[in-house]
């Protein structure tokens, strides 16, 4: 998410706005996308509908030397076009590079100019998908640098959350907006983040954007930002974080051990190894039943997984 906020929270009168990325993005392209060429009613579609219109396309062009009966292909040529929004890489640019006597160059070129061919038919439909969002915005506002500073005088802190899961089309848009610019530092910028929690590693998310954070939006003198380490937790007991704290140091063994809010609070770790999603899920309800007799109210009580398919049988 981004969270901008105007003025202090202390002050009457002002007010916070609160956008993911991809509706900082949006809301940058409803304002001024006419622009970039870019209708300002277009709507938002979902990657279901992206990967439908793609897929007309794909399969009403004559290829020579793309094999359209290969199951994978458009996925492949779908994956290439995220990269390249998730790097502001665009097809026309990339299509200049291509070797026209390299094979395997000539089957990109055609991959390209399937996404060349998708991105006038989302024109076409006055459509747009999550990366053209941050690509046509942030070409925007390098092509108008003078949109940058009335979008940037709107704000006077910014907070960047779970920054971890940004990628370099991202971090670009928001340095562009937020960052040092024409030998002015830029407005106060924060971020959080935790490099161990990124889970959008498949939709571009850049370990690098995290690490160089302080060189990408320095302090005031030019020098790298300040940072610090949040180690209190105040979601969990002693016991909890003792098995967290073991988990990090083998990932890292110079991170910092997390400490409990309340070194009082009672906790339990418990291990279970079932023969199958059954018996794992019939377990978990007979632990339930157990602590509701016991007093524990059902709100109080949660299973977390790592996947929906495994939500149906517990």
């Amino acid at each position: 998410k981004v969270k901008a906020f105007l003025g202090s929270a202390v002050e009457e009168g002002r007010q916070a706005e609160v956008h993911t990325y991809h509706g900082f993005a949006a809301q940058i392209l409803a304002e001024f996308g006419a622009l970039a060429g870019v209708d300002t009613r277009s709507r938002v579609i979902t990657p279901t509908f992206s990967r439908q219109i793609l897929s007309e396309t794909y399969h009403h062009t004559t290829y020579d030397h793309l094999d359209i009966t290969n199951p994978h292909g458009l996925d492949k040529i779908r994956t290439l076009g995220d990269r390249m929004g998730d790097h502001l890489v665009t097809p026309d640019a990339l299509i200049a590079h291509v070797d026209p006597t390299d094979e395997v160059w000539a089957m990109r070129a055609e991959m390209l100019k399937t996404l060349q061919r998708y991105d006038a038919d989302k024109r076409r439909l006055r459509v747009v998908d999550y990366s053209d969002l941050v690509t046509l915005s942030t070409r925007l506002l390098t092509d108008h640098p003078e949109l940058v500073a009335e979008i940037r005088g709107r704000y006077q802190v910014v907070i960047l959350d779970e920054y971890q899961d940004t990628n370099p089309a991202q971090r670009v848009l928001l340095t562009t907006v937020f960052g040092p610019s024409d030998g002015q530092a830029g407005i106060p910028v924060i971020a959080v983040g935790d490099e161990a929690q990124t889970i959008h590693e498949w939709r571009g998310a850049s370990a690098e954007n995290f690490e160089l954070f302080p060189t990408h939006f320095p302090a005031p003198d030019g020098g790298p930002a300040k940072q610090g380490t949040l180690t209190l937790n105040r979601r969990s007991a002693p016991e909890i974080l003792e098995v967290a704290n073991v988990i990090r140091r083998r990932a890292n063994p110079a991170a910092e051990d997390l400490v409990s809010h309340d070194p009082d609070a009672k906790g339990e770790v418990v291990t279970y190894w079932a023969e199958d999603a059954v018996a794992e899920a019939d377990w978990i309800a007979r632990r339930f039943d157990a602590l509701h007799q016991a007093g524990t109210p059902w709100s109080e009580m949660a299973v977390l997984f790592r996947k929906n398919k495994d939500f149906s049988v517990v």
